[in-house]
């Protein structure tokens, strides 16, 4: 008969804590109408942060916006790559990678215009937890990326966050 013992150390951290310590979700909801135009966008994330400092993200971007004083509407879907570094206090960089196929209808001629906007964008901005589990956070970013199809420069953006 053989017998084989196993002992390990462990610092009081088990796979489940590990787990809610590095994965958050969040995301934005953004509203905007206006006399003649108007947004809506929903972008959910799932986020993991493999340093204190440091989260990555990935974001699944939808969103509708009108015009009426052109008489069309446009319908974009996709995602985005992010990362944000906190780098003093409540104070982080961000960097973030967009890819937004999109289709614009002319409710006029009833015709379909189809397209991708992309965007890098960089900024900074200012991060606050306000409970256990819930963060918020705030910035201005910029488009480094120009032509017909980049998004528009710059952006007011911000969201919560949701640890698990």
């Amino acid at each position: 008969m053989l017998s084989l013992y196993s002992y390990s150390q462990n610092n009081g951290e088990t796979k489940t804590s590990w787990f809610k310590n590095k994965v958050e979700v969040g995301g934005n909801f953004a509203f905007n109408v206006g006399n003649r135009t108007g947004i809506v966008e929903l972008s959910p994330t799932f986020s993991l942060r493999p340093i204190p400092k440091f989260i990555t993200s990935l974001g699944i971007i939808c969103q509708y916006s009108w015009d009426n004083k052109y008489n069309i509407s446009q319908f974009s879907y996709g995602f985005g790559l992010s990362a944000r570094y906190t780098i003093i206090s409540n104070m982080y960089v961000y960097a973030e990678y967009t890819y937004n196929p999109y289709i614009v209808f002319d409710n006029i001629t009833e015709s379909k215009t189809y397209g991708t906007a992309t965007g890098f964008w960089i900024g900074g901005g200012y991060t606050k937890r306000i409970s256990e589990h819930i963060t918020i956070y705030s910035g201005v970013i910029y488009n480094v990326l120009t032509g017909p199809h980049a998004d528009d420069n710059p952006r007011i953006s911000g969201g919560v966050s949701y640890q698990l």
